[in-house]
C-alpha cells in the first residue's frame, strides 16, 4: 500500500471539450480556453494534458495554473508529429503564442 498523500483540492472531473476549452469542478466550476494552434498531430495530447496538470499539482500550483499549463502542454505537443517528440519544456510553454508553424 502507498501512504496516503496530501488531501487533494480536486473534487470533480476535468473535461476537455475538443479544441475549444476545458472545464473542471473543483470546488466550483473553472474554465480554461484552448490555445489557438494549427495542429499537426494530436496523438498523445491527452497524456500531455495530464502530465502538465500533474506537474503543477506536484508543485502545489493553483487550479487555474494547473489547467493553464495542462492546456499549453497539450497544445504544444500537437505542433509536431508523434506522441512525445514535441513535448515542451517549461520555459518553452511561454513562447507558445509566438511560435512559427512547424514545417517537416
Amino acid at each position: 500500500m502507498l501512504p496516503k498523500g496530501p488531501r487533494s483540492d480536486h473534487t470533480g472531473p476535468v473535461i476537455t471539450i475538443g479544441e475549444t476549452m476545458v472545464m473542471m469542478s473543483a470546488p466550483g466550476p473553472l474554465q480554461q480556453a484552448a490555445v489557438p494552434i494549427d495542429p499537426i498531430d494530436t496523438v498523445g495530447t491527452g497524456d500531455a494534458f495530464v502530465a502538465g496538470y500533474l506537474a503543477e499539482r506536484l508543485a502545489s500550483a493553483t487550479m487555474d495554473t494547473r489547467l493553464r499549463t495542462a492546456v499549453a502542454v497539450g497544445a504544444y505537443l500537437c505542433r509536431s508529429t508523434g506522441d512525445g517528440e514535441g513535448l515542451a519544456r517549461r520555459e518553452e510553454l511561454e513562447t507558445l503564442g509566438r511560435l512559427e508553424p512547424v514545417l517537416r
